[in-house]
Parts: structure tokens; C-alpha cells; sequence
């Protein structure tokens, strides 16, 4: 549960014995192209990044500070800031958004008009959260323009103060589909509470009004983190589970394919003997799906092994949910993976952050926590990977393949040297790192 929490607040392969080191056949690798770090004098946290249709970026996150770059005032405490820099990183222009509490986003979505969607969490009852605080921490939708202007706002939760939102997708009809947690029995959660927390469901229309709203859940605690739309105009949640009713080990994850209604079509845990977590669900070309997160077993679905502490873990599984393929990835200390995305080439790209020095982390550490990137093929075998960060401590939440090439990685840093070289603004930075690759001979 403790893990729960900080959660929610926050060419082949050659195999080798241990003591080995691990040799990666690469015939590409990474180059840093330019990195920059935005932020002013006290804590600056970034979650998300998109691309704009004029080449540029969206940046998404919170901020403390009121100074610096976040020229536009901080409201209380933590406000979502977001963040419009062109291709090269240069800033463009920056707002905040928040009322005298906390507010953080978690999610940024490009929506069908060329505005935004800001999806995340407030505290507050005033300043722009104009809708109403339903008690404690709620879901909080901002519609903007592309000038970042707020156009509509809303809340969405009871009166319990764990309700949580992680993801949105916009669906065909121009509304949205929400997902997070809920701990509510009351208020907009009318579909009732399973105990403990739930996951949580919310189907909106273009102007936020809901049209359906749906929990799911076990006795004890469920976790939703992502959220994709499938062929067939369904939905699949992911996330993890710590309910013995439905197959509850120490804390596995979890899958639910509901349809188009929000109607449970099946479910599916998977996990070993300790703590799971999903993080991102990809679809893939064959109509499976690639399932993203952490694990810290060496037993039951964790086939491929530990490394040691917690691994990055990618289980590759059909359209039913049954395991083709999975695999670990890390070193002897700490991996924890926040996101895998598609490459060009028909592989994926994970990334997370890292503070171990060996096994799979063969570009080394820099000090404490990097932000590490292991780029797999179709099958899971590892091309080439790579950390980036200073002698302090990186945390590295999203990246996105850019039309230009290579990726855009999106985090924060606590660093003021090593790969952050454009320096830091005080205590913790929102930091942009672009990378593009180049041939290995």
C-alpha cells in the first residue's frame, strides 16, 4: 500500500552468467541533440509532453515556484504549469492554472479543434477551479486553446479525498474517457465503491458533462494508470490490483477489456510471487497487445528472471490476454518504468529511470537516479540503451518519437551538472532531453 501511495503522489542479446557483463549488438545508437531545463527557485515537476502541430511541444506538470520561468504566478501551492517550447526547446510561451491549494497535472492531450486537454488533480475550491471541490483531491479536466487560454473547466469525484485521475483519451464522438481511482461511494461515483480504492471510469462529452461512469475493483486497493482504445471501439484498462478476489499475490497487474459501455469483457492478472505494477499498455501490429511496468519477482508469470530489487517488466500478450513473450530488464539496484512507446522500426521504447551501475545498464549511472531508455525489438531482445543525468537525482516520466526523428524524453532533475548542462533553476527542474540516432559500425 505504501507503494500504492507514492505512486499516486508520484542486435541480440548474449547471455551471460551474473558476474558476466551483459553485451548489447547495436547497430544504431543515441546522441543527445540538445537537453534544457525550465523552471524557477523552488519544485518544479514534469509528467507529460506531446507534439504540437507546428512542430513544437507541450510540456505538463506542477509547480511550487513564482519566480524564474513560470512568469505567469503561481496561485497556492502547487498549480498545473504547462509549458509551449518550439523544436529547439526555446520557450514560447508558459501558464499556470490552480487555485490556493494543490493542483498537479498528470496528462496532456491533444484534442480535435488544435487545443488541449490538462488532465490531473486539485485540491482547491476557488481561483480557476470555478466547477466545485467534491471533497479532498478530485479529477480536474482543463480545456484550452492552442494559445492556452482556458475555454471550459470540471471536477469529478465524492466526498472521499482519493480521487485520482492518470489518463485520458478523447473518443470518436469528440467527448473523453477518464481513468484514475476512486476511494468515493458518493457525489459523481454512482456506480458504488468495490472497498478500499477502485478504479474509476468517467465518459464525458466534448463539453465535460458526464454521460456514464463506471468503478472497478476488488475488496482491498486497484490502481488504473493507463487506458487505450481498442479495435473494436472498446476500451482496455490497465493497472494493478491488491485484491485477493481477484487474484491478489502481493499486488499484480491488472487488465480489464470493457466495451464501448464501459461492460467488463474480460480480465486478467499477471505477476509473481511479490509487487507488480503496469504502467502503459501499447496496442500492437498483430492486435495484441504490449503491457509496460516493474516487477519485483522471480517466480509465476516472471519468466525471464530478476535482475535484482525492482526490474523493468514488458509482457507481450494477445487480443484474449494470454502471454506470448515477457522479459526484465535492469541491474542489481532499482529500475522503475513509467512508459513504453512505439518505434518506427516496429520495436519499443522503454523508459524510467535507473540507479543501478551493471547488468542491463551498461552506459553507466551518473549518480543516484538516471533516466534510462532500453530500446527493444519486436520480441523483447534489447538493441541499445542508454542513461542520462547528472551526480543528483533524474526522473524521467514520458518521451514521445518526434516527426523530426529521435525522441523527446520528458522529466525532472535535481541535478546542476553532468548531462544538464543548461543548468538549474533551484531545487527540482522540469528537464527536456531530445535524442536522435545515429549508425554503429
Amino acid at each position: 500500500m505504501k507503494k500504492l501511495l507514492l505512486l499516486l503522489f508520484v542486435l541480440p542479446v548474449f547471455s551471460c552468467s551474473q558476474n558476466e557483463e551483459t553485451v548489447f549488438s547495436q547497430t544504431q545508437t543515441p546522441y543527445l541533440e540538445w537537453e534544457q531545463t525550465y523552471g524557477g527557485s523552488s519544485n518544479d515537476y514534469l509528467y507529460s509532453i506531446i507534439q504540437t502541430s507546428n512542430g513544437g511541444y507541450l510540456l505538463g506538470g506542477e509547480t511550487t515556484s513564482n519566480d524564474g520561468d513560470v512568469q505567469s504566478g503561481n496561485h497556492g501551492d502547487s498549480d498545473y504549469w504547462v509549458v509551449k517550447i518550439d523544436a529547439n526547446g526555446t520557450v514560447e510561451w508558459e501558464r499556470t492554472y490552480g487555485g490556493t491549494s494543490s493542483e498537479r497535472v498528470n496528462t496532456i492531450i491533444s484534442t480535435f479543434d488544435g487545443g488541449y486537454i490538462l488532465g490531473g488533480i486539485t485540491f482547491s475550491n476557488d481561483g480557476d477551479v470555478q466547477s466545485g471541490n467534491h471533497g479532498g483531491w478530485d479529477f480536474w479536466i482543463v480545456k484550452i486553446d492552442s494559445n492556452g487560454t482556458i475555454e471550459w473547466e470540471q471536477t469529478y469525484g465524492g466526498s472521499n479525498r482519493t480521487d485520482y485521475l492518470k489518463s485520458i483519451i478523447q473518443t470518436s464522438d469528440g467527448g473523453y474517457i477518464l481513468g484514475g481511482v476512486t476511494a468515493s461511494n458518493d457525489g459523481d461515483v454512482q456506480s458504488g465503491n468495490q472497498g478500499g480504492v477502485d478504479s474509476w471510469i468517467v465518459k464525458i462529452d466534448s463539453s465535460g458533462i458526464i454521460e456514464w461512469e463506471q468503478t472497478y475493483g476488488g475488496s482491498k486497493w486497484e490502481y488504473l494508470s493507463s487506458i487505450i482504445l481498442t479495435s473494436d471501439g472498446g476500451y482496455l484498462l490497465g493497472g494493478e490490483t491488491g485484491s485477493q478476489d481477484i487474484g491478489f499475490q502481493f499486488g499484480n497487474c491488472w487488465i480489464v477489456k470493457i466495451d464501448s459501455s464501459g461492460i467488463i469483457e474480460w480480465e486478467q492478472t499477471y505477476g509473481g510471487s511479490k509487487w507488480e505494477y503496469l504502467s502503459s499498455i501499447i496496442p500492437t501490429s498483430d492486435g495484441g497487445y504490449l503491457l509496460g511496468g516493474g516487477t519485483e519477482s522471480n517466480d509465476g508469470d516472471v519468466q525471464s528472471g530478476n535482475h535484482g530489487n525492482e526490474d523493468y517488466w514488458v509482457v507481450k500478450i494477445d487480443s484474449s490476454g494470454i502471454i506470448e513473450w515477457e522479459q526484465t530488464y535492469g541491474g542489481t539496484d532499482q529500475e522503475h518504468l513509467f512508459f513504453t512507446i512505439p518505434a518506427s522500426d516496429g520495436g519499443y521504447l522503454l523508459g524510467g529511470g535507473t540507479k543501478s551501475n551493471d547488468g542491463d545498464v551498461q552506459s553507466g549511472n551518473h549518480g543516484d537516479s538516471d533516466y534510462w531508455i532500453v530500446k527493444i525489438d519486436s520480441t523483447g531482445t534489447i538493441e541499445w540503451e542508454q542513461t542520462y543525468g547528472g551526480s543528483d537525482w533524474e526522473w524521467l516520466q514520458s518521451a514521445i518519437h518526434t516527426s523530426g526523428g529521435g525522441y523527446l524524453l520528458g522529466g525532472y532533475t535535481f541535478s546542476d551538472n553532468g548531462d544538464i548542462q543548461s543548468g538549474n533553476h533551484g531545487k527540482v527542474d522540469y528537464w527536456v532531453v531530445k535524442i536522435n540516432l545515429k549508425d554503429s559500425y
